[in-house]
């Protein structure tokens, strides 16, 4: 487990200018890892009504896989039949999701990579609009018998995904969701066992890992996403979660989006999009017309308020690292060869997850290792998430698409 990783923070990890630093081996548990260069979660949008896997969702992660990437971390899957978060949502909260799961892995592995399936319950992340207001999970209002049972659904979900032959499995606790909604003491208001101080808020979370921890065995990798910091940029609590977490057992962490924090670059045109082609779509009419015609001075201000920078979550990550001896996977922005060898050099992380610059340029460890040029690069517009759940993930860029 974690102690197969515990000396590379001092001894494995290079430093200075090394171009080739993502390439250095590295352990998850028992699993060796090539070179340092994961596909992050990313949502598909490309299941069907019961959560299994259309033929499009094969060659979206045929591509990543040809492209180099060492793993491959699916998009949010969810556990129970009432945790799915979006329309076209992947699944795993019952037997027959064990067939698009094993096809996944025998295509993933066919490539050299590794696929990682993250696991998730919607809970207050659930979209209204596309699931229905009344499936979103009030933190105050479900039962620990409720909660019991979804610890649960995890353990199977769990089973299935190493029945099939994958290689891992994410516990999802970031970007509000269940498990993240319980951690987040503006959110969590619960009385009982599952409110109040950390140790009660991150119960949840301890019980899921220890559950499936017993069910899949010390030697089956899992894995943590959790949000950098808190409303207010502060990161010491989720470090404590981070590092509960490590001496449970867990054998890697992704450092995620914190919460309130929106560092992608916002555009008249996103905002525009999001009104026609995303979530807003369901807004009064009066609301996507106001919203259009100030696209432009919102855009403005948000720039102003979030610039955006390359590796924006770099400076929370070194935290995480400075604190543990897992693996450390920085996911926020980095999208050139040198932002990914600066990350690892600086010894800011152990490893970079990349979402949207796959999504336009699937082939970047590819062309890294071969010395070329990244082509096409990423331009973080960001309109690839807009149509989360009504449409399939793709690149939404005409010039990134031009450069192919």
């Amino acid at each position: 487990m974690q102690e197969n990783f515990s000396n590379s923070h001092d001894e494995n990890m290079p430093s200075g200018n090394d171009t080739g630093a993502w390439q250095r081996p590295w352990m998850m548990g028992t699993l060796s890892v090539p070179h340092r260069i994961v596909k992050t979660s990313t949502f598909e949008g490309m299941a069907d009504s019961k959560g299994m896997a259309r033929d499009d969702l094969f060659d979206f992660y045929e591509r990543f896989a040809a492209g180099g990437s060492a793993l491959i971390f699916t998009g949010s899957v969810y556990v129970s039949d009432d945790g799915q978060a979006y329309l076209h949502q992947l699944g795993a909260h019952q037997d027959e999701c064990g067939e698009w799961l094993e096809r996944l892995a025998k295509i993933v592995r066919n490539h050299g990579s590794r696929t990682i399936v993250q696991l998730n319950h919607g809970g207050p992340g659930i979209s209204p609009r596309q699931m229905g207001p009344e499936r979103v999970t009030d933190l105050s209002a479900v039962t620990e018998k409720q909660l019991r049972a979804i610890t649960e659904d995890y353990v199977k979900a769990a089973r299935r995904c190493q029945d099939a032959g994958t290689d891992g499995i994410q516990i999802h606790a970031a970007h509000g969701y269940l498990i993240s909604g319980l951690l987040d003491p503006l959110k969590n208001r619960r009385a009982d066992q599952y409110g109040g101080n950390l140790t009660n808020r991150a119960r949840l979370l301890m019980e899921v890992y220890d559950a499936i921890r017993a069910a899949v065995g010390a030697d089956y990798p899992l894995l943590l996403k959790i949000d950098s910091c808190d409303e207010n940029g502060n990161c010491e609590e989720v470090v404590e979660v981070a590092s509960m977490l490590e001496r449970a057992g867990i054998d890697a962490v992704e450092v995620s989006l914190g919460r309130g924090k929106n560092p992608f670059p916002v555009s008249a045109q996103i905002i525009r999009e999001y009104f026609t082609l995303g979530e807003g779509r369901a807004r009064a009419l009066p609301v996507r017309w106001g919203a259009w015609a100030l696209a432009s001075f919102i855009a403005k201000r948000r720039q102003r308020r979030y610039p955006f920078a390359e590796g924006f979550n770099l400076g929370y990550a070194r935290q995480f690292r400075q604190r543990l001896k897992i693996p450390v996977i920085h996911c926020g922005g980095l999208h050139t060869a040198e932002g990914i060898n600066r990350a690892i050099t600086s010894q800011s992380c152990d490893v970079v997850s990349l979402g949207r610059a796959l999504i336009a340029n699937p082939d970047i460890p590819n062309q890294l290792a071969n010395g070329e040029p990244l082509h096409p690069v990423c331009t973080f517009c960001t309109r690839c998430s807009i149509p989360m759940g009504y449409e399939p993930t793709e690149c939404r860029d005409r010039t990134v698409a031009a450069d192919r």
